[in-house]
């Protein structure tokens, strides 16, 4: 298997891009534009050899029974080769029953508060916005306990924007834009 990760393609999915490549380049398949997701299964049946095939936000087509038919044939077209591999993104946990079974499931939980305070941390860094003060800073990442990092990071920008530094009053806007998530 670790093989088969040496100088592997990666290919991503999207409904508004289609295929584009490890640089968000788009690729070019056989069979035409696959900014559709019934075109995207079927241009993964014909990719070669290492390549690792990921489909961003796939979950609202797993309803359909079509598109279901076509992601079983293609696990099974994928099936015990370490050759290609097929990644289902979603940010919704989200699977049919009939469908559970036969794939692997890696549920990745939300961030640490240790996770959340390099997200913070990072955040300053790259914009120069001096850190919060200790006190501050540890109810803020009280606060953001619960969030993702991409939600967390959007509530401390708004505390910035709306005070231009981290007041002890900032806290509130984390825990509101915790309650409107």
């Amino acid at each position: 298997a670790e093989e088969a990760g040496r100088d592997a393609r990666l290919l991503r999915w999207s409904l508004p891009g289609g295929w584009v490549d490890a640089d968000g380049a788009p690729v070019k398949v056989e069979g035409g534009p696959t900014d559709d997701p019934s075109r995207a299964l079927d241009a993964m049946l014909r990719f070669p050899e290492k390549t690792i095939a990921v489909l961003r936000d796939f979950h609202p087509w797993l309803e359909s029974p079509l598109l279901l038919r076509k992601l079983r044939e293609l696990l099974g077209a994928y099936r015990g080769s370490y050759r290609r591999m097929a990644v289902l993104l979603s940010p919704r946990l989200f699977l049919p029953e009939d469908i559970k079974r036969e794939l692997t499931l890696v549920d990745f939980g939300l961030p640490s508060r240790e996770d959340l305070a390099e997200v913070l941390g990072a955040l300053c860094e790259q914009n120069k916005f001096p850190p919060p003060a200790e006190v501050v800073c540890d109810r803020m990442l009280e606060a953001g306990a619960g969030m993702t990092t991409f939600e967390f990071e959007n509530a401390i920008s708004k505390v910035w924007q709306k005070f231009v530094g981290f007041p002890a009053e900032g806290v509130r806007i984390v825990f509101a834009e915790k309650a409107q998530v």
